[in-house]
């Protein structure tokens, strides 16, 4: 953590996610790039700022901002107790699973973990060079042309 005693008792006091209190996660989030830096990082990618681009209004970008402190203070509260490794052992349709090759080790191990246990008719698991936790941000183009390619694969064509 480059020395930041502060930032390591802090993290060590707040425990391991998920959290209770929303601001918590201030502290592990706002410093992810510290742990787990890499080549490719473009903080223009990074929430907030891939909220303001031209193409968002200001209530799109309100809105963009008011569903990231949504996603932590709802939704990780109901979903904190899932585990997809004991709650979904199989599924009857094709599967594919997308992940940056820079992903933080927290998030990509428990999903590649999964991924080798799963059952499904049809598996895939794609790894973006360049990208961290957003390949839908950091490789737009590569991702576009990855889900035309799976939808014309289902698809038949």
């Amino acid at each position: 953590m480059n020395g930041n005693d502060a930032l390591i008792s802090e993290l060590i006091n707040n425990g391991p996610p998920p959290y209770n209190n929303l601001l918590q996660y201030e502290s592990a989030i706002a410093y992810e790039h510290d742990w787990n830096p890499y080549p490719y990082l473009n903080m223009q990618l990074e929430m907030p700022s891939n909220l303001f681009v031209p193409e968002n209004s200001l209530i799109d970008k309100i809105n963009g901002l008011r569903s990231f402190l949504d996603t932590f203070s709802i939704l990780y509260p109901q979903i904190q107790d899932i585990d997809f490794r004991k709650d979904v052992k199989q599924l009857p349709i094709p599967f594919y699973i997308v992940l940056g090759k820079y992903e933080a080790r927290g998030r990509s191990e428990l999903a590649i973990e999964w991924f080798n246990m799963l059952e499904a008719p049809k598996k895939e698991m794609i790894v973006f060079k360049k990208s961290g936790h957003r390949p839908i941000f950091e490789q737009p183009s590569e991702f576009a042309s990855l889900m035309e390619s799976i939808h014309n694969e289902l698809e038949g064509n």
